[in-house]
């Protein structure tokens, strides 16, 4: 019995440092079930979409908390990983009762069934509002310096090309980002 005590109260710290962990970094846990259209959130996704804890999840109720804009993508993103059975992650908008606009980024897997076909999709959603907020700004920066500028990854990929690079070059960002 003491053992079981035991494990029970580790059981229950490890929750509540899991869901602390959460909170800091603005993550939270869903699992959907497609066959029956079930969805799992975690707490701190709720609040994330502020929404009432507990309050029912299905597909149509994560479609209404999507920003107007983004739920065509976000059902082409659904229908694209569930045909290609390959889980990318993306990001897009939600709307807060009080109108605030905020970005999250989905990152997922995929559970198939023995036919192959996709059943589940569990993973992660992240509010990345602020750190998006930063990059526009960065970006906004970047693109009034007087000077070109190319910004490439450790293996020399571009990443970004402000404005005055895109005149001297005469390539648009599109066609040099990931070259």
């Amino acid at each position: 019995i003491t053992d079981r005590k035991k494990a029970k109260f580790e059981l229950a710290k490890k929750n509540r440092q899991l869901n602390l962990a959460e909170q800091l970094s603005k993550i939270g846990y869903w699992e959907w079930d497609i066959v029956e259209d079930k969805i799992i959130w975690s707490d701190n996704l709720y609040r994330i979409f502020d929404l009432e804890i507990g309050t029912p999840i299905h597909f149509e109720r994560v479609i209404e908390a999507i920003h107007p804009d983004d739920r065509q993508m976000f059902r082409e993103n659904a229908e694209e990983i569930i045909e290609k059975k390959r889980f990318r992650k993306f990001m897009h908008r939600i709307i807060h009762k009080d109108g605030n606009v905020h970005t999250v980024e989905l990152i997922g897997e995929l559970t198939l069934n023995t036919k192959g076909d996709v059943i589940k999709m569990i993973g992660t959603t992240q509010d990345i509002t602020e750190h998006r907020m930063s990059e526009i700004k960065f970006k906004g920066l970047l693109n009034s310096a007087p000077d070109t500028m190319v910004i490439v990854d450790q293996q020399g990929v571009i990443q970004f090309i402000n404005m005055q690079a895109e005149k001297m070059f005469g390539y648009r960002p599109q066609e040099l980002i990931d070259q």
